[in-house]
């Protein structure tokens, strides 16, 4: 199955920007159908902040990587980690604008940020805390991916992919 979608990752630069904008100036990259949520908004921030205190190397690791549709080359949405432990964990966050719900972009989306990861030997685990019970459609990309439910808390279901269970990703 070729990918619908284009991950880029954005800049320490681009994410300033976007925190205030909701737009990145691009010629490339139609901005105009992206929303940025408060809680995006927020980790956007909180991104910035640990970006500026390491080195440049490791920011792929925390920023957002702007989901971008491969046809239309629409921002559709975000999907990014919030770093990686010393123990090869990292948790995946991802949103993507109501529009474009529902078509399996963040389905592909997760997928190819998964396998970007573990091309990286210090990846051995990535997780998805807080998943609410009611939202399906976030328990289905982690499931069409291979990540398996490992516990039910009152702040919401986890899931977790290792590098050893990596399984080919199922889509209906």
């Amino acid at each position: 199955m070729s990918s619908k979608v284009i991950l880029r990752p954005l800049s320490l630069e681009e994410l300033e920007v976007l925190v205030c904008k909701d737009v990145v100036n691009s010629r490339q990259i139609d901005f105009s159908k992206l929303v940025i949520s408060p809680v995006q908004r927020s980790a956007i921030q909180i991104k910035i902040e640990k970006m500026r205190q390491i080195k440049k190397e490791f920011h792929h690791w925390f920023t957002y990587w702007l989901m971008i549709s491969k046809q239309s080359s629409k921002a559709m949405g975000l999907v990014g980690f919030k770093g990686i432990n010393d123990n090869g964990t990292c948790e995946i966050g991802y949103g993507i604008t109501k529009q474009f719900e529902k078509n399996q972009y963040t389905s592909e989306a997760v997928k190819l940020l998964v396998h970007w990861a573990f091309q990286h030997n210090y990846c051995k685990l990535i997780v998805a805390n807080g998943v609410q019970p009611d939202n399906y459609g976030s328990q289905r990309v982690l499931e069409r991916n291979g990540f398996e439910k490992v516990r039910e808390t009152a702040e919401g279901i986890s899931y977790q992919l290792s590098r050893r269970h990596l399984k080919k990703p199922v889509y209906k």
